[in-house]
């Protein structure tokens, strides 16, 4: 019902906790603050408005401290509000400083690149002009696997070096493009069928995910102006 993870939520608890305080208030009341704290969707609004008046006619017993508790949960609550604001600020920062980043739009088009990824990628790589290729690319993130040799055997290994930078960037944005890119669900998929961990799979995806987006950068092209059989002949692991 209430889920301080919302924006919604955490403006109601910072008003109203108590069943004494949402009972006295009514629902016209906590509309009526709730409109006035931002633009909620009227979906969610109304269902939860509904929820917490019926909990708290159902609900007349006090417990001693709840007063006490009431007043925390509130000031926990405004903070949220006014972090959810600041978060909010040093996005709308972040995105006026990647407009003027040559790379920025090339790289937030790749899925599961979002602002705070694709910045972190354009620092932590540098330019994509210090890599050769994208295999060059994914052995500075970790992600490529190294060839080691033990008497006459040879075997690839995934190596423990890298930039861990590099490589949260391209672990993160695989597992975001998972929910939101059919194609990444379609290759993880198949990698789990074949055997391999959730982890493994991952791994798997950022490692083919890079080179789509060197070619990106080196060819001046967004993804989505590419064939397909291109994006086919992107060497994953």
């Amino acid at each position: 019902m209430v889920d301080p993870t919302n924006k919604i939520s955490l403006a109601l608890l910072a008003r109203y906790v108590t069943p004494a305080e949402i009972r006295r208030a009514g629902k016209t009341r906590i509309t009526n603050h709730l409109h006035r704290t931002g633009r909620h969707n009227r979906s969610t609004l109304e269902p939860l408005v509904d929820a917490v008046i019926e909990a708290a006619r159902q609900q007349h017993l006090s417990v001693p401290g709840e007063t006490t508790a009431a007043a925390i949960i509130k000031d926990l609550a405004a903070e949220g509000l006014t972090t959810r604001d600041k978060i909010a600020a040093v996005d709308t920062r972040l995105a006026e400083v990647l407009a003027d980043h040559p790379d920025a739009a090339l790289v937030a088009t790749l899925p599961g690149m979002g602002a705070v990824l694709t910045a972190e990628f354009l620092a932590a790589a540098g330019g994509i002009t210090r890599f050769p290729s994208g295999d060059h690319l994914a052995a500075a993130a970790g992600m490529a696997p190294a060839l080691n040799q033990s008497g006459k055997t040879r075997y690839l290994q995934r190596p423990h070096t890298g930039d861990r930078a590099l490589k949260r960037v391209f672990y993160q944005s695989a597992f975001c493009a998972l929910r939101h890119h059919p194609a990444s669900r379609t290759y993880y998929d198949r990698k789990r069928r074949e055997g391999k961990t959730h982890h493994q799979a991952l791994i798997a995806l950022g490692r083919r995910r890079i080179n789509v987006l060197y070619a990106m950068l080196r060819d001046r092209q967004t993804r989505r102006t590419w064939p397909i059989s291109m994006t086919r002949r992107c060497r994953g692991s």
